[in-house]
């Protein structure tokens, strides 16, 4: 029924964007810009290639059935490399694999598809601040290493003497590392600024970094340290344990934790280090009971904001709040109208919605329905005509009918 009424309702939009010059149907696969016009027609990228990454710095990394490649915004096919695959670039610089299984072995390569530092390394992370973790082959490591993970140049060279268990990109300055089985934070010296005491740390933000005892994937109380920058202990607060049965976050988030075949049907609002209990432009969550809203400090003692049961970090001045009522639905709420007591939806819309990325946010209106995307006020600015599509980056969005060019 539901699917029904959404097909009318397209319909609906469509003939009335006929007549006002509004967003039309798009009947192929491509990239769209923020007006919604199809500005590339994958259809068209010859030779065809298996899947399309989104952009990062005017280029698309494509996989092709030998090779990989990249695509540059006005269609154009730049290198075609005989690796299996060629991730997004990140500071002129994008990771590529070659081989598979226990023989793969990841390098980096520039944007005119030069390999900078051939593929030695057993997996990598992106480079952020010219440099980038590397997770090192047990020949390198050496003999009696707690950790084979280490920080490398943009020529290859090993940056810090200091080997990890785990290691991820530096953010303002700070990055989080592992050893001896806890996580802490480190900079660029390599000098301890969060002690190696916690289950997840977060990457810095706005010059807070959150350190988190317990994972919150499951019944345990999480327990929330802030620091600044220098390593200074701002404040502490516990999160309790709370289930969503309905959430449903695969607009938000890949779980990177393995919770058995019973996940579904028990949903933590805690799930994914990448995403709780963040703090993100000046704005910490706060739980109140068994809700959850804003403050804007770290300043626990401070009143809090519109209470929901569960918020998304805030992204480009708004945040996702979502009820678990009426089988869970979403919704945004705009930073200029949060915190005034009149903020809260009278109905929340959404089936899924994803954090707003340059200045939109793509959303899903009913399960298995057609993606739109809406402002940071909840009001569509793309409406809802695509059985496929990913958030907006670098300009570009890809949509369309083809689950293959748009997994």
């Amino acid at each position: 029924m539901y699917r029904d009424m959404l097909v009318a309702m397209t319909a609906l939009v469509m003939a009335i964007g006929s007549l006002t010059g509004c967003v039309q149907r798009i009947g192929a696969d491509g990239f769209i810009d923020h007006s919604g016009k199809l500005v590339m027609d994958a259809s068209k990228i010859t030779p065809k290639p298996l899947a399309i990454g989104d952009y990062c710095e005017g280029l698309a990394p494509l996989r092709f059935e030998a090779g990989s490649g990249c695509l540059d915004k006005n269609g154009k096919i730049v290198f075609i490399l005989p690796f299996v695959s060629i991730s997004q670039f990140s500071e002129g610089m994008a990771a590529v694999r070659s081989g598979n299984g226990s023989g793969a072995k990841w390098g980096f390569i520039d944007i005119d598809g030069k390999t900078i530092i051939e593929p030695r390394y057993r997996t990598v992370g992106r480079f952020s601040e010219n440099c980038a973790p590397v997770l090192l082959v047990s020949a390198d490591a050496g003999p009696g290493s707690s950790g084979k993970w280490c920080f490398i140049d943009k020529s290859g060279k090993i940056i810090l003497d200091q080997l990890y268990e785990q290691a991820e990109p530096f953010s303002e300055g700070l990055a989080t590392v592992k050893k001896k089985g806890k996580f802490g934070c480190i900079n660029r010296l390599g000098t301890v600024v969060v002690p190696f005491a916690y289950d997840v740390v977060y990457p810095c933000k706005n010059g807070i970094v959150v350190a988190a005892q317990g994972t919150g994937c499951d019944d345990r109380d999480q327990t929330l340290d802030y620091f600044d920058k220098l390593g200074k202990h701002l404040s502490q607060k516990v999160i309790k344990p709370v289930t969503l049965r309905n959430l449903q976050t695969s607009l938000w988030m890949t779980d990177r934790f393995d919770h058995g075949k019973d996940s579904p049907d028990r949903l933590s609002r805690s799930r994914n280090a990448f995403v709780t209990p963040g703090f993100s432009e000046g704005h910490a969550i706060v739980q109140v009971g068994e809700k959850f809203g804003f403050i804007k400090a770290v300043n626990f003692d401070s009143a809090s904001a519109e209470i929901f049961d569960y918020v998304f970090p805030y992204s480009s001045g708004s945040f996702v709040c979502y009820s678990d009522n009426d089988g869970g639905k979403f919704d945004y709420i705009d930073s200029a109208v949060s915190f005034s007591g009149r903020a809260i939806p009278k109905t929340f819309r959404f089936y899924d919605a994803a954090p707003l990325s340059e200045g939109v946010g793509l959303v899903q209106e009913f399960k298995d329905g057609l993606f739109g995307f809406v402002d940071g006020k909840g009001n569509y600015v793309i409406p809802p005509l695509f059985n496929h599509a990913r958030s907006f980056k670098d300009g570009r969005a890809l949509v369309g009918d083809s689950a293959l060019l748009v997994p």
